[in-house]
């Protein structure tokens, strides 16, 4: 059932305009139940939710995910709001759970990285 047009067959001809609209909505619903890019969309989201609220200087920063790398890339506004979240990395490592990598950059300074793992690593 991977066309969407492929939803509408097979319903009950015998069916009301609501039963069959009540069908298809629960087909829709466990499509949406069984998608992965729906399911890590959901990780994403929570993970961003949770850095903004655990390390609350990256709300100044431009956060963008690298999908292929499952990396967060954080740009800091300036050098010191990248000096804060080098201090931070501690927590980074705790919230590690969808990411394998937290980048930290400003400009022309070196990149901070930060690897999730069983053991975190700091770069």
């Amino acid at each position: 059932m991977n066309n969407p047009k492929d939803m509408y067959q097979n319903l009950d001809t015998n069916s009301t305009v609501l039963e069959k609209r009540e069908q298809l909505q629960t087909r829709l619903k466990t499509k949406l139940e069984e998608s992965t890019w729906l399911h890590k969309f959901k990780q994403l989201s929570d993970l961003l939710t949770t850095i903004k609220t655990e390390i609350p200087a990256t709300i100044f920063c431009d956060l963008r995910w690298l999908t292929e790398e499952e990396t967060l890339l954080i740009h800091c506004p300036n050098p010191e709001t990248k000096a804060s979240l080098e201090n931070e990395a501690d927590k980074f490592a705790q919230v590690c759970s969808f990411a394998q990598r937290f980048v930290i950059t400003y400009l022309d300074t070196p990149d901070f990285v930060i690897t999730c793992s069983q053991t975190s690593n700091v770069h």
